[in-house]
Formats: C-alpha cells, structure tokens, sequence
C-alpha cells in the first residue's frame, strides 16, 4: 500500500512505496521527510551523494533464492578507512534486507536470530559468539552516516553515529549490527 504526500519544502509528490517506510527523502529538492502516522515532518535536507563505483541503483530489482526484491533505499556511511553505500531492499514477500558494498563486494544482509549478542564494549575481533548460528567477530568500529536517498522503515539521520559489529559464519554467513 503506497502512500502519497506533497513535499513541504517543494510541493512536489512524494511516495512512499511501503508501509513499513517512516523516512523518505524528496528526489526533487532532497529535503528529509519523516512520517508519523497521517502527518509528514520536514527534518532538514540532506546532502548529495558522493559518487562512488556503485553499479547499483534506487529502484532496480533483483531476486535472491527465488524471492523477488527492489532497491528502495541507500544509505551512505563513512569511517576512517573510507566510505561505504548501503542498498535497503524490500522482498515481495514483505522481508527487508540491506545489500552492503564494501571493498568491491556485495553482501546481502537478513535479519538472521543469533541469539543474544554481548554489548557493544564487550564485542572485539577475533572472538567467537556461540549461539543459534555460531559466528566470530571480525570487525568493530564506528561509523557516521553522511547521506540517504529514497525511502527507509527506520529513522535514520545524516551525521548519526553507529558502532557497529561485523560478524562471519559458516557457508558464508555475516552479519553486521548497528549499536546507537
């Protein structure tokens, strides 16, 4: 169920494509829009994307085990070793998922329940996570979002700070958490 709303910076028609959506950023004057409920906030606009090698793009689709998918937003992060662009997807069958480029490769990352996991400060490199899916820890950091585009079920700001856990399994399995 789409949903269809006029910027309040520019007037112009803003959809947002699924329900799950909470923030949407206007592709005519980048402005952030956060919805609650039937009312829109204008939080700021964001800024424009840097260009990275990136072959993918807002609105493509593709599928994974069968399961068809569309690209409906990207967030761009950066950290000390450079930047990175994160791709939400959103499955037909209502599942979200985020595809992760980094170093010239792509990861697509599903919630996966391993269980419960230490807290940020306990998290180091190297150690193992026994859990439902046993998994090792291979890298920590933080990171500050630079700029979004498209639309996002969860409210995400430029300039936020995440720490975040980087996490390997068997038959190729990652995870990466975010901590706020």
């Amino acid at each position: 169920m789409s949903y269809e709303v006029s910027c309040p910076s520019c007037g112009s028609a803003v959809i947002f494509a699924f329900e799950a959506s909470i923030i949407r950023v206007c592709s005519s004057c980048h402005s952030l829009l956060v919805r609650d409920g039937a009312s829109i906030e204008n939080a700021g606009r964001v800024a424009e994307l840097v260009s990275t090698p990136s072959l993918l793009l807002l609105g493509e689709t593709g599928s994974y085990q069968g399961d068809s998918f569309q690209i409906v937003g990207r967030v761009q992060v950066e950290h000390p070793a450079g930047l990175w662009d994160e791709w939400r997807v959103a499955f037909s069958d209502g599942r979200l998922g985020w595809i992760a480029e980094s170093l010239g490769r792509r990861h697509l990352l599903l919630d996966v329940d391993v269980g419960d996991l230490p807290g940020f400060s306990e998290c180091r490199p190297g150690h193992p996570l026994a859990g439902r899916i046993p998994m090792i820890i291979t890298e920590t950091g933080t990171a500050r979002v630079k700029t979004l585009e498209g639309e996002l079920p969860q409210d995400v700001r430029p300039d936020e700070t995440w720490n975040y856990v980087d996490l390997s399994g068997s038959q190729g399995r990652i995870r990466h958490d975010r901590f706020r």
